[in-house]
């Protein structure tokens, strides 16, 4: 699984079911925001937050919301690939 792909938060679940000798089995969930969306969601908020500026800098009958949309992932897609290059 490509880190991108990997879960943001993972949650640690307590499965009672699959006991060994040791004791308690514990294994990761992967439910939930991958880190491109999670990535995403806060460059998007970040955007947001200067919404007036950012609608008045673009040209006319570009669309703010798409614009927002298409640079969010790209900014998540360029803070992931630079983890991967400073490794």
């Amino acid at each position: 699984m490509k880190n991108a792909d990997m879960p943001a938060m993972p949650e640690i679940v307590r499965s009672d079911e699959n006991r060994d000798e040791e004791g308690t089995f514990y294994h990761q969930s992967h439910g939930g925001l991958t880190k491109r969306e999670h990535f995403a969601a806060m460059a998007m908020q970040g955007m947001l937050a200067s919404y007036k500026e950012l609608y008045e800098a673009c040209q006319d009958g570009e669309r703010p919301v798409k614009y927002i949309c298409e640079a969010s992932v790209n900014f998540a897609s360029a803070l992931l690939a630079e983890l991967e290059r400073t490794k």
